[in-house]
């Protein structure tokens, strides 16, 4: 701000805006789109900025707090139920017959006698043996050391824990516990052995000649033949096949296992659909009298009922009931029978005739489960073929990449339907195609219509479970999973839903349990193995759960789901580097979803794994990089709160932590409302201090937990945050208490902050929910603006600031994934007061030409009362492909001002005000706005907008003398911007926006998108408080390009430049002076001054910042990461005096540059070190001698994350040369340490 002429250096014309609310807003992410399951540093409180730069002066109450954390925290440790860390160690002893089908029978050791299995989890004790007939099979699970799955016509002995005999037959071996190289798993061959050590394979021996025939999937497997001298053994790798007889050495064959050709080897595994629809084999089948039970069977939707029912033995009577029993066969996996069924002879593979279009169908159904292709002759014509192009749609690989392959699916089934309203699994089709779109009503209805017409479908019954599970109603989705293993237990999705509820209920073991069977009873799903690599990390075993991941990339390696949950998990298990690596693979493959997603929700996951990548960049030292991801995860979707939640926080790391400088209050206010809003009630903790977050909802569990962080400075200083959070059903809430004491690096500069911020969210209806929060704050505090010189702040000049309970009520209606609806009301109230000796009351001399402006040394007394209402309406809509997004809404404010100010004398001790006033002002504001977001082609993404303003705002109510005035706004604010992505890691970015102010916090509370591509657009203010003090109703014009490349050598580099441009009024308090000179009657000259009616001067603020940032990052090895980024920023401002012909222009250029290395280690250590360098010149003709200063300060950082990022600790030492500065607060500078200072933090998260 200007100095005046002949006044002292003090600052004076306005007080600094201190209506800023005190307390985070954060929220966790919703369904499918959360953050990895890590606590993140608790960045979402102004009171917890940064634990290495916080300073705290008194602090008797925060070691109270601290005493009441350890304590605690030694309680948690000693008594922290650790049944999920140790669920792994939760023993079933033996084997047990998890499920089967068909014929299974068992002779019980010592009895001979072989008896007929009459249902499943019965035990198996040792020398027990199963025997499976023909058209049979059996699921046999030992959770600690394998699960088997037997084909037909096999039969297995238990001989031990690890000891299994295979008599004959075909058997899938997949070890499941801890495998130490003393004890692998060992299976008895005719004629030798195999010993196993934390493999998949499957071994055949055929029952003629007793060859075996080993085929590894993953790990390793020794052969050995016993009979032969010498015991000759053969080592088979991951993808290899080998063959022994009794009579021959194990050798390998030329063959090598590829991952598309995997499922050939246990095709009697796979699960197939039921595709056909009776009425289109008409009365040679359903009217056969020996066909009558299975057909039954099969209209309920029984398949192996109808299997079961068939004539055994039967010769098909009909091309047609050849086909029938073909399907049948499919359905318990016999491939190869149902294939020769399928070649009936006489009719030629041209034929257009109804048997030939259902042999098509069900080669075509054959074709999608192998991945083999396949080519349609002939547009489909019956239900059957609609049914089963649905599936070829959905599932074939050589559609994976079309993102509308999900609608073309659809469309399919519901013609089926359409031909046959009866047809039972068309329904179910439908039913979960629907379920893929996020359709839930269209879903449900379809669902309904399945089980009325085939009340016996498994696969119904299993979509009905998981729409229930969506819904929280966790009893009769379980029931749902229990019906649908009843009446199919060899379907893996069945066992993965029930798994999952049992996880989600607390049941670690008994989910991980049925999470095992599912991946034993289908192999060949990576989506399976995702979720038991998931629960093996839930239950404490992340190097089982990665072992698994990396199974499932083996047998999809297009599937985007393992290396993102391999990348949570590293994450929590401190591998960052490995972690980013699997994220960015994540991402690439991401379309490949398109079997399940819609394009829309395929866009929704990009979001998800954008936010976890960001979160993860950030971890590993790039924050710049983590906050271009952040925001490209918005623009993918915008209604996804994870990415919403983690740029709140991107922007809560740039804030002042003493609250001065208020530039990106708004956009962290504005993100963390949006992320509180988006996200379901059940979703996760709603603490400010935790972002603990899961991907699936179904992974989430009813708990309450507790967060804790103390952090402390060599020089006494402490910050103290407390949580105590929950999630219960379809509640959740969380209590936060934080205290932060400053003491700041020169004379008045203390700060006390204490704030206790209450949420609850409800939700009301699957579409609704509700959301609540009070929030109460106190801060009291010396002069925080930031100064060049340390010797000009005010020594004498104290503010207190107490918000009483703000109130916020929030409302989401999810219509569809594809639009939502928002709602906010606020009322907040906040009182403002200050009292300085030293103050500068500003005067004129209007009677000097031209007018002279000067200053008065007063004593001030300010008291402020701020009381805001808030309502704001918004509606989201997007396409269903994803391609245009649609945002526009309304926001009204209403409130006042209620100041009163007096100046006195400070020469005279109790002296009355030589001036008091009181003002009450009002705020009046309206706003619209429409944004529209387009895809024209995949890789570019425009964005244009519209807002209305008109803002009737109080023109000074802030500097005395008052004065109750109010002037009004209205703008019209264009918006444009682009996002274009020329190669996956090449990203161009630009934009314009135009956008309004406010007056005070008002400008925070709002949804309103505060960026465009990614640049923000909606700023408290730009111009530094410390230069111009608050300002009203600002007018701001924001430019920005960016280019951004990821490098496949883990290199990122990044360019970006911002044009920021502020205009804006400004009111100032005043006298009117001039002088009257006379001589007296002792002829002496007199020199009288005359104070006229107090009056406000106005001026013109300009402000404009250019900005230039050079980013370069690279990821080392494993545990290194390395960081350079350059700053050039040019700010200068025009502030000139309507009323005096008065024009301050100062400028400031500074560049910075921060070089940084972080070490990683997945011990849990960790180290940083950060060399800072500050270069400044200026030019303020006020202050000449203010020239700049160039300097550098180097950190050091290091600590240990444990129990899986539970606990951390940290110490470091700050500003290791001790090094001072003077900088101009004219350009946006950090909030450095002036000395050299220790710091220690713990923090707790439980």
């Amino acid at each position: 701000m200007a100095r005046l002429p002949g006044s002292n250096s003090r600052r004076f014309p306005s007080l600094p805006n201190r209506h800023s609310p005190i307390c985070n807003l954060s929220v966790p992410a919703d369904l499918e789109r959360r953050l990895p399951t890590h606590s993140t540093p608790p960045l979402g409180s102004c009171l917890a900025r940064d634990a290495i730069t916080v300073k705290q002066r008194r602090i008797q109450p925060v070691r109270i707090m601290t005493l009441a954390t350890l304590f605690f925290s030694a309680f948690l440790l000693v008594c922290w139920p650790v049944s999920a860390q140790r669920a792994s160690a939760v023993r079933t002893n033996g084997f047990i017959v998890e499920s089967d089908r068909g014929t299974v029978q068992i002779r019980a050791y010592p009895n001979d006698a072989w008896l007929t299995l009459r249902g499943p989890r019965q035990s198996l004790n040792l020398r027990d043996s199963v025997r499976t007939e023909l058209r049979s099979g059996v699921t046999i699970l030992n959770p600690q050391t394998v699960g088997i799955g037997l084909d037909e016509s096999s039969r297995i002995t238990v001989a031990g824990d690890r000891l299994l005999r295979l008599e004959t037959g075909n058997a899938f071996l997949k070890t499941l516990g801890e495998v130490r190289e003393e004890d692998g798993l060992v299976v008895l061959l005719p004629g030798g052995k195999a010993l196993a050590r934390g493999t998949e394979w499957v071994i055949r021996i055929d029952p003629e000649s007793g060859k075996s025939t080993l085929s590894v999937f993953s790990g390793t497997v020794t052969l050995v033949n016993t009979n032969l001298p010498g015991d000759p053994a053969q080592t088979v790798e991951a993808l290899d096949v080998a063959v022994m007889s009794s009579n021959t050495p194990p050798t390998l064959t030329t063959a090598k296992l590829t991952s598309a050709g995997l499922g050939h080897v246990i095709q009697w595994m796979l699960y197939y659909p039921g595709v056909i629809y009776l009425g289109d084999l008409g009365a040679a089948v359903t009217d056969e009298p020996a066909l009558r039970l299975s057909v039954e069977a099969y209209q309920r939707g029984n398949l192996l009922a109808a299997l079961t029912n068939y004539p055994s033995g039967r010769q098909p009577s009909s091309r047609l009931e050849a086909i029938y029993h073909a399907a049948l066969l499919l359905a318990a996996g016999q491939v190869t029978a149902s294939e020769d069924l399928l070649r009936w002879p006489g009719v030629s593979s041209g034929d257009s005739s109804v048997e030939e279009r259902l042999t098509r169908a069900l080669q075509e159904v054959v074709a999608t489960v192998t991945g083999a292709p396949f080519t349609e002759s002939a547009e489909p014509q019956l239900a059957s073929e609609f049914l089963a192009k649905s599936y070829y749609l959905q599932y074939s690989p050589q559609a994976r990449n079309e993102r509308n392959r999900l609608g073309n699916a659809l469309a399919a089934a519901q013609a089926a339907t359409k031909l046959a309203p009866e047809f039972g699994f068309a329904w179910a089709q439908v039913a979960e195609l629907e379920f893929g779109f996020g359709r839930r009503g269209e879903a449900e209805a379809a669902i309904d219509q399945a089980l009325k017409y085939a009340p016996e479908n498994a696969q119904a019954w299993t979509v009905k479970g998981f729409l229930l599970a969506g819904l929280n109603q966790l009893t009769p989705a379980s029931k749902a999973f229990e019906e649908a293993i009843s009446l199919d237990p060899n379907l893996g999705n069945a066992w993965l839903g029930r798994g999952l509820l049992r996880i989600r209920q607390r049941d670690i073991a008994g989910g991980l349990q049925d999470l095992q069977v599912a991946v034993t009873q289908e192999p060949n799903r990576a989506v399976l193995r995702s979720y038991l690599a998931k629960a093996y990390a839930v239950a404490g075993n992340p190097e089982r759960a990665l072992s698994e991941l990396a199974t499932a990339m083996k047998w999809d390696p297009k599937d985007p789901t393992p290396p993102f949950y391999a990348a949570l998990i590293n994450s929590q298990e401190n591998r960052i580097n490995a972690a980013v690596r699997d994220l960015e693979a994540s991402q690439a493959l991401n379309d490949n979803r398109s079997v399940y997603r819609s394009g829309l929700l395929l866009d929704q996951d990009q979001a998800v794994r954008g936010a976890n990548l960001a979160a993860i960049y950030r971890d590993a030292g790039m924050l710049d990089v983590g906050v271009r991801e952040a925001s490209r995860a918005v623009s993918y979707d915008y209604a996804n709160a994870s990415a919403h939640l983690f740029l709140a926080n991107s922007y809560d790391a740039l804030r002042d932590p003493r609250g001065i400088t208020l530039r990106y209050e708004t956009p962290w206010q504005n993100e963390l409302l949006l992320a509180n809003l988006l996200a379901p009630a059940a979703a996760g903790a709603f603490s400010q201090n935790v972002s603990q977050q899961d991907y699936s909802r179904l992974f989430e569990r009813d708990h309450a937990g507790v967060f804790s962080q103390t952090a402390y400075l060599g020089n006494g200083d402490w910050l103290e945050s407390f949580s105590q959070y929950g999630i219960f059903g379809d509640s959740s809430y969380a209590v936060d208490v934080n205290y932060l004491n400053l003491e700041g690096w020169r004379p008045n500069e203390e700060e006390q902050n204490l704030s206790v911020t209450a949420k609850f969210k409800q939700q009301i209806t699957p579409k609704d929910n509700l959301f609540f929060e009070m929030i109460y704050s106190q801060v009291d505090s010396g002069d925080l603006i930031q100064y060049y010189d340390p010797a000009d702040a005010h020594p004498n000049l104290h503010y207190q600031e107490t918000q009483l309970p703000i109130a916020l009520i929030g409302y989401h209606r999810e219509w569809n994934p594809q639009s939502h609806t928002l709602f906010l009301a606020v009322r907040a109230e906040d009182t403002l007061t200050a009292n300085d000796t030293g103050w500068s009351t500003l005067t004129i001399n209007t009677n000097d030409v031209p007018p002279s402006l000067g200053a008065l040394a007063d004593q001030l007394s300010y008291d402020s009362q701020f009381v805001l209402y808030s309502l704001e309406a918004q509606q989201i809509w997007a396409t269903e492909d994803g391609r245009f997004t649609s945002i526009f809404g309304g926001r009204y404010q209403w409130g006042g001002f209620d100041t009163t100010s007096s100046l006195a004398d400070p020469r005279a001790n109790n002296a009355p005000p030589y001036w008091d006033g009181q003002v009450d002002p009002d705020l009046q504001r309206g706003t619209f706005y429409f944004y529209q977001t387009a895809e024209p082609v995949r890789t570019l993404q425009l964005t244009v907008g519209l807002a209305y303003d008109n803002l009737t705002y109080p023109v000074n109510h802030r500097t005395p003398p008052l004065f109750d005035q109010e002037s009004n706004l209205a703008e019209w604010c264009p918006k444009a911007g682009f996002i274009w992505t020329p190669m996956p890691s090449t990203h161009l970015r630009g934009g314009y926006a135009k956008s309004v102010g406010g007056v005070s916090f008002d400008q925070s509370f709002r949804l309103e998108p505060n960026q465009v591509a990614g640049f923000v657009q909606a700023f408290r203010s730009l111009v530094p408080e410390s230069i111009a003090g608050s300002v009203v109703a600002p007018v701001f014009d924001t430019y920005g390009a960016s280019f951004d490349h990821r490098f496949p050598t883990g290199t990122y580099i990044g360019l970006t430049g911002a044009w920021l441009e502020s205009d804006s009024g400004q009111g100032l308090g005043a006298f009117n002076t001039y002088e009257q000179t006379f001589t007296d009657d002792d002829g002496n000259t007199v020199t009288i001054t005359t104070f006229e009616p107090p009056l406000t001067l106005h001026t013109d603020l300009h402000f404009t910042e250019r900005n230039f940032i050079a980013t370069l990052n690279q990821l080392l090895y494993e545990h290194w990461s390395f960081g350079a980024t350059y700053r050039l920023s040019d700010a200068q401002l025009q502030q000139q005096f309507v009323e005096a012909p008065f024009l301050y222009e100062p400028s400031a250029l500074l560049q910075s540059l921060d070089l940084s290395v972080l070490f990683n280690h997945q011990s849990g250590f960790f180290a940083g070190f950060d060399g800072l360098w500050f270069h400044q010149n200026n030019d303020d003709p006020s202050n000449p001698t203010q020239t700049g200063d160039d300097f550098w300060q180097f950190n050091l950082i290091a600590g240990w994350r444990f129990l899986q990022r539970r606990i951390e600790v940290t110490a470091g030492v700050l500003n290791l040369t001790a090094q001072d500065y003077h900088l101009s607060p004219l350009n946006l500078i950090p909030y450095l340490p002036r000395d050299r200072v220790y710091t220690a933090s713990l923090k707790l998260n439980f």
